[in-house]
């Protein structure tokens, strides 16, 4: 998936206010969590880059937006094996320079491995785009937000888009799978 195509996927993926608001969350709360999926351009000609994931860091503030227990840094921290992407709650969310691969290391960037996210930036974007979409879902529909067979299944499809089983235990955690 594309920078561009993550990005229409998940504004289409936001919640109506009149949804979120139906379940209690005031007008401006509503319309909050709906810019928590709303990528911003970002402003001059950033140069197109190969990788998806770090072609929309450049090209987007994601600095508003939240999957989840997942937030994007603006600006990268780089080391000369990863680059930090953003973060899951308060470890970092990392791209590997040399395969690039993602997953969230514990405390630091040279922390031990807690999940594997997806085989390369790409497929992380393919992953995450259904995942934000389900999780927008839940936050107005008790009905699909209390079936664990729903979130389990969700979360297969998206260990799939990632790469494969490799990547399961990152999407139960993220669609809160008991």
């Amino acid at each position: 998936m594309t920078a561009d195509d993550f990005v229409a996927q998940l504004q289409a993926a936001a919640p109506r206010a009149k949804d979120l608001q139906r379940v209690g969350l005031s007008r401006q709360e509503a319309e909050e969590f709906q810019r928590s999926y709303v990528p911003i351009p970002r402003t001059g000609v950033v140069a197109r880059r190969t990788d998806p994931l770090l072609d929309l860091l450049l090209r987007y503030d994601l600095g508003k937006v939240e999957i989840g227990m997942i937030t994007f840094l603006s600006d990268g921290v780089t080391d000369p094996k990863v680059r930090q992407v953003g973060k899951v709650e308060a470890d970092p969310l990392l791209q590997d320079l040399h395969d690039g691969e993602v997953r969230v290391s514990e405390g630091d960037l040279r922390g031990r491995v807690l999940w594997r996210c997806a085989q390369d930036g790409g497929k992380f974007l393919d992953a995450l785009a259904p995942a934000a979409a389900f999780l927008g879902v839940c936050a107005y529909d008790s009905d699909v937000s209390t079936n664990n067979a729903l979130r389990q299944a969700k979360a297969d499809e998206c260990a799939l888009s990632a790469g494969g089983s490799d990547y399961s235990a990152f999407y139960r955690m993220l669609l809160g799978c008991e």
